[in-house]
């Protein structure tokens, strides 16, 4: 119960600081100033380019997503196909330390 209502508020924190944001630089008001401040955006960006270059494009983002969901799928039935084998083995272990076999002794 207190978890959600602190993620609630959480949420509601985050949208209400992004909308103080939005209206604190002018994107809510009139056309002129919403220009203004899509151009101190894209000066602020244009100014940090080298991160931006850093940045993925579509198409690898997209790739790599593909590879690593097929990896996962692939180590999930792999793990689901031996599971038979690997439980065999644990039961194996807990009788073995269960009932020690005279050998053991």
């Amino acid at each position: 119960m207190a978890a959600s209502v602190i993620k609630g508020l959480g949420k509601l924190a985050i949208v209400g600081g992004a909308l103080y944001v939005t209206v604190e630089h002018g994107v809510w008001s009139g056309s002129h100033q919403s220009a203004n401040t899509f151009n101190k955006l894209t000066q602020n960006l244009t100014m940090h380019d080298d991160y931006l270059k850093q940045v993925p494009s579509v198409s690898d983002t997209s790739s790599l997503v593909k590879t690593s969901w097929n990896s996962g799928v692939q180590t999930v039935c792999s793990s689901v196909a031996n599971s038979p084998e690997i439980v065999s083995g644990w039961t194996k272990q807990l009788v073995s330390s269960v009932f020690p076999s005279e050998d053991d002794k």
